[in-house]
């Protein structure tokens, strides 16, 4: 399976009818203030941005002639490290009656890295097969200020 695009927004909604999609607030960028990122808790090791978020992949067949399953997931990791914030259960998905998939993936908050201070980037990737290769991949840009 390929992905023919990728967005993270703030939500979506899809028409019953048509089963188009509309996006709300595409987010791209993130401007905070460390004061308002909510402390670690045991049942929560790594500090989060309180944002909601989704992040939406249309697959399609790699040939869409052939019927295809694959395994499909998500992840989120740190552009300057590569270090996997967040990575949950990929997702079996099979594309034998339509030629394209829409998934998305509802977060209660963004991840981020140890040492988040300043500027810097994250990459909300697709990903397919038990190797969780990239298919897409969707960059956000944080900037993250000690002001009070």
């Amino acid at each position: 399976m390929r992905a023919l695009w990728a967005i993270v927004c703030r939500g979506s909604s899809t028409d019953r009818d048509s089963n188009n999609i509309s996006l709300f607030q595409v987010i791209e960028e993130i401007a905070a203030a460390a004061r308002d990122i909510p402390e670690s808790s045991e049942a929560q090791t790594r500090a989060r941005l309180p944002i909601p978020c989704e992040f939406v992949v249309l697959w399609a067949r790699t040939d869409a002639d052939v019927p295809e399953s694959a395994l499909l997931g998500m992840r989120i990791r740190d552009a300057g490290t590569g270090a996997v914030l967040a990575q949950p259960p990929p997702i079996q998905t099979d594309l034998s009656g339509q030629e394209r998939h829409r998934q998305t993936w509802r977060l209660d908050g963004i991840p981020l890295p140890e040492i988040a201070t300043g500027t810097f980037r994250l990459l909300f990737e697709a990903t397919v097969g038990p190797d969780a290769v990239p298919a897409a991949s969707t960059p956000l840009l944080i900037r993250l200020s000690l002001a009070e």
